[in-house]
């Protein structure tokens, strides 16, 4: 009798220990899956932001203005303005280069979109030229 006692805890040792570790792996599994799908999810949406923007901001203006800011005469006026902390002087660059009208639009139009979709960052005015 007492061996089959024995027997029996022992089988209910092995059982509990056998549960948690498959609870475990459940556990460590489920939140695999989870995190993909999380990213997924995030990867997409900012796939379709990018596409909305795309189709949205007029490329040819964006490169005609990274071709006006890769000029000396920009860099001079963008220390000038961080120096003072201003950004006056790249507005009115802006204007005397006839651009700040269109660079106005995107820009109020970036911010209307990380507004309406919720955008934690989103950097409205400041676009990234790249040479491809």
């Amino acid at each position: 009798m007492e061996k089959r006692r024995k027997l029996n805890v022992e089988l209910i040792k092995f059982l509990i220990g056998s549960m948690l570790v498959v609870g475990v792996l459940m556990l460590l599994g489920s939140s695999l899956v989870n995190n993909r799908q999380y990213r997924k999810l995030y990867n997409d949406k900012a796939l379709e932001i990018a596409k909305t923007v795309s189709d949205q901001v007029n490329g040819d203006f964006i490169e005609e203005l990274c071709k006006e800011i890769d000029t000396e005469e920009f860099e001079q006026i963008q220390k000038e303005a961080v120096a003072a902390d201003d950004e006056q002087p790249i507005i009115d660059w802006l204007k005397e280069k006839g651009m700040y009208q269109n660079y106005e639009r995107i820009n109020e139009y970036l911010h209307s979109i990380q507004a309406d979709m919720n955008i934690e960052y989103l950097y409205p005015g400041s676009f990234q030229c790249v040479s491809v």
